[in-house]
């Protein structure tokens, strides 16, 4: 699957190739994204220029987005997750 990718801090980001999410525990919803919102706070804490952001990187950018189950609900998401870290 592709994704937003910031490799390190203040870097702009790039469209790569990650590995598949996997479902963390038994009460997690795993979510088709079909939108992630790239706004100014998700951007600043992405490029971690944001005081809650962390040096963690390569990361997946965007904190909220809308989603579908597999059962095909639809879902608002805010900060779901820890940040998708890219292997």
């Amino acid at each position: 699957m592709k994704a937003a990718v910031v490799t390190n801090k203040g870097i702009l980001l790039v469209i790569k190739e990650i590995q598949e999410p996997t479902v963390l525990s038994d009460d997690a919803l795993m979510l088709n994204v079909k939108a992630s919102a790239l706004t100014i706070v998700s951007k600043g804490v992405s490029l971690g220029n944001h005081y809650s952001s962390d040096d963690a990187f390569s990361k997946v950018a965007g904190m909220e987005g809308v989603g579908e189950s597999d059962s095909g609900e639809r879902y608002y998401f805010l900060m779901g997750q820890k940040e998708y870290m890219v292997h």
